[in-house]
């Protein structure tokens, strides 16, 4: 795993963990895997999308479909703790993370080329 995706994993992890009031450890445990899921996910989507000249930005927004599944089922693992504030506030801060956290993977996959 290269350092951006450890920085993204991370973000996306405290992002999701600061959401939930109280996590078991089965609740962590399923946070951590369908967070993984996710970030293959994208990963995978940047290697098929990505043409190394456009905008790592808009590779980001064009492949956010594509792991929408993966997205939901991580989301889901917290929402159900959450008000409606809070899940205000949490999808805010997924996009804004979402966005420059795949970009950063981007950029790092066309190191790797």
């Amino acid at each position: 795993m290269n350092i951006f995706r450890i920085i993204t994993f991370t973000s996306l992890a405290l992002i999701l963990s600061s959401c939930a009031s109280q996590t078991t450890p089965e609740t962590k445990a399923r946070q951590d895997l369908t967070l993984k899921a996710w970030l293959d996910c994208i990963s995978k989507a940047v290697k098929t999308y990505d043409d190394g000249t456009t905008n790592p930005l808009v590779v980001a927004t064009v492949i956010q479909p594509s792991c929408s599944q993966e997205k939901r089922a991580s989301m889901s693992t917290v929402e159900p703790a959450l008000t409606y504030e809070q899940h205000l506030r949490f999808e805010q801060r997924m996009e804004q993370t979402y966005i420059r956290s795949t970009a950063e993977i981007v950029l790092a996959n066309r190191k790797k080329t």
